[in-house]
């Protein structure tokens, strides 16, 4: 490739030899290759033209330094931010309130030591720094990686006419005029696997620069490492916001490494300089061969002429399948809320090329998602029973206040499902084991209340698991209800019924039930019989087994016994990283507690507060983790104010003040799903 692009200016080199005038070097200037366009920035392309739109909304700030994130609870609600004219001469500190969301786009340095300013790294480098833990997360500052290069010049013996790449200084460069600075050539190529016609990776880019050194035309090749495997790590020092993190990398640390970028090298010195048709050139090239062929001595020399190319990523990587990480695919900090990174930190692997172009997508991937984020917002005020949430890996949207039916039965379901409706609600949750399908059929089919408008959700037993056999029992669901399912649970990990006959798949583990029941439910979404799939009781052991047996759909939901007093921070951890929605049940206590929850202390107190009932506490306290609940009442009265809770907040201190645990830790309803084989 390189012989064939120098002989494009050469033609017939071998006859006429490097003095005749075509061998001489011609530039064409960028403004030429722009077709007359001038050059222009990020900023003018995608920013400026907001300051002439007079509904813009755009501010900058100049000696404006970000200081830390702030939160209430796990929440980003804005930023602190010091004036200062110098790090030493901090004129002011602001706090700018965010009404949707907060962007960190600081770059692969200072973002990851802005989240662990603001609580979001190790919690042991937290402690160590005396910093409150928001959320935990190793990844923080880990797995920098970066682009090194080196350059090998090849001298000439062509003339460069008078005047030709000179600095400012009036002598002359290998790397051309500053205000010419471009490459006559860039080629990428895969220097692990040099095999003829074998694929590989794109792991070393090649650029040629030509300038001029002692009179004569010089060739710059710099070779760039473009898939490092060494790593590194930053350390923030101090919780001074002006400090100064500490880089813990070594480049080239890994061997494997070295060996690329002296693959590299030999197929440069051999496809390239040992060419017949650049022998007139007489090219000087160091190092020599007696470098090239002895790898000890090569490694020593790319150790010694290495340089950074300025473009590290890795700092807050994106999560991915069995790799752990900063935030997901949209750019969210996970283990918190309304927090994004945007800038090349997200990357988990360095790209293939320059990482301007990229950096800019990561902006533009970030706004796509806000913008979605925000239509969906727009699109919840209009769904049927008031809020909803998406379901992950399903067109579906569920809404996050429902109406349990376990105990219902007869004109009892009929006449609750009814005013149910009337004010408001659409989801319902039951279950084969309620045997009341056919009852909530009727209800619904008597009904004024469209089918598309109500969220249907029932559950399959342990007794019925099998790839067939919950099949078969999705089919009697939908048969006795008379209509699809909008969400069907597998309804506990195991049998715990003793008396309860095991189903055949027992023999092989109960391991082995669910995920062919799992299966099971795979066919009937997939024939059109139920829109989404989840769990119910199910623990991380279990929901780590099943991910595990390689669902080919996702599970979109776990339903759990979820309250102050059984919080299952674990659990709601595991949900939240792999994106499993969770419906509490259990939410107000059971009436075999006499109401003991509802007049807990605690409870009380802050339903005084805010000026709500305790069971609005209870259930607010659900809902604004995220978490959608299922009361049941066949009182209309408290079913109303069950499905009153909107348009108000618990405040942080609320919050903490219902954090009852683990003193009064304790479950409610038996037996204990952990406990399940």
């Amino acid at each position: 490739m390189f012989p064939r692009f120098l002989l494009k200016h050469v033609p017939n080199v071998e006859s006429r030899g490097c003095g005749h005038p075509r061998c001489q070097p011609t530039r064409l200037s960028r403004v030429q290759l722009a077709a007359g366009r001038p050059r222009s920035t990020t900023y003018q392309n995608l920013a400026s033209h907001l300051r002439s739109s007079p509904a813009h909304r755009f501010q900058t700030l100049t000696h404006a330094y970000a200081e830390r994130v702030v939160f209430d609870g796990d929440k980003a609600i804005g930023v602190e931010v010091s004036i200062a004219s110098s790090p030493k001469a901090v004129d002011q500190r602001l706090r700018f309130r965010a009404k949707k969301e907060v962007i960190l786009a600081t770059g692969v340095l200072a973002t990851p030591k802005i989240l662990t300013l603001s609580g979001i790294a190790e919690p042991k480098e937290l402690e160590r720094l005396d910093i409150p833990v928001v959320a935990s997360s190793p990844s923080v500052s880990r797995y920098f990686h970066e682009h090194v290069g080196l350059s090998i010049v090849a001298h000439t013996n062509v003339p460069c006419p008078e005047g030709f790449h000179l600095t400012e200084d009036g002598s002359t460069t290998h790397l051309g005029n500053t205000d010419q600075f471009i490459g006559q050539i860039y080629a990428f190529m895969n220097a692990t696997n040099n095999t003829p016609g074998a694929a590989g990776p794109l792991d070393t880019e090649v650029m040629l620069l030509e300038g001029c050194l002692e009179g004569h035309l010089t060739l710059t090749f710099t070779l760039i490492l473009l898939q490092a495997r060494t790593r590194g790590r930053l350390v923030v020092q101090s919780r001074n916001p002006f400090s100064s993190p500490h880089l813990d990398y070594k480049p080239l640390s890994n061997s494997e490494d070295i060996q690329v970028l002296a693959n590299a090298i030999r197929l440069l010195y051999q496809g390239v300089f040992a060419s017949p048709e650049l022998a007139p050139f007489e090219l000087g090239v160091s190092p020599g061969m007696e470098v090239i062929g002895d790898f000890h001595e090569l490694a020593q020399w790319i150790r010694a002429n290495i340089y950074y190319y300025s473009h590290p990523t890795g700092t807050a990587r994106i999560e991915r399948a069995g790799e752990p990480g900063v935030v997901d695919s949209e750019l969210r900090v996970l283990g918190t809320r309304n927090l994004r990174v945007a800038d090349t930190s997200v990357f988990p692997e360095s790209p293939s090329g320059h990482s301007d172009a990229p950096a800019r997508l990561a902006g533009e991937l970030c706004a796509r998602s806000i913008l979605s984020n925000i239509q969906k917002e727009e699109v919840d005020k209009e769904v049927a029973g008031g809020p909803s949430v998406q379901l992950r890996g399903y067109p579906v949207r569920m809404p996050l206040r429902g109406f349990g039916t376990n105990g219902f039965q007869g004109e009892k379901v009929k006449n609750s499902l009814r005013s149910f409706f009337q004010l408001g609600g659409r989801m319902i949750d039951t279950a084969l084991l309620y045997e009341n399908h056919r009852d909530i059929g009727e209800a619904l089919a008597a009904g004024t209340v469209p089918r598309e408008e109500v969220f249907l959700i029932s559950k399959i037993p342990p007794t019925e698991m099998g790839a067939e056999e919950t099949y078969t029992a999705v089919q009697r669901a939908v048969d006795e209800l008379g209509t699809h399912l909008d969400l069907v649970l597998l309804h506990w990990p195991a049998n715990f019924d003793k008396k309860a006959p095991l189903p055949r798949c027992a023999a092989a583990g109960w391991r082995s039930c669910r995920a062919q029941a799992w299966r099971g439910m795979e066919r009937a979404q997939n024939e059109g019989k139920v829109r989404a799939l989840g769990v119910s009781n199910f623990g991380v052991r279990h929901l780590t087994e099943l991910l595990a047996d390689g669902p080919s759909l996702p599970i979109a939901v776990n339903q759990v016994e979820m309250h102050p007093w059984w919080p299952q921070l674990r659990l709601q951890k595991f949900c939240r990283e792999k994106h499993i929605q969770l419906i509490a049940y259990g939410s107000l206590g059971s009436s075999l507690l006499g109401g003991a929850t509802l007049r807990s202390p605690a409870v009380v107190k802050v339903a005084k507060r805010v000026g709500r009932t305790p069971a609005q506490v209870l259930l607010r306290w659900a809902i604004q983790q995220g978490i959608a609940v299922i009361p049941s009442s066949s009182s209309v009265g408290r079913m109303e104010e069950n499905l009153a809770i909107y348009g108000w907040d618990l405040s942080a201190a609320d919050m903490e003040d219902l954090k009852v645990y683990p003193a009064d830790r304790m479950r409610i309803f038996l037996p204990d799903p952990e406990n399940a084989p």
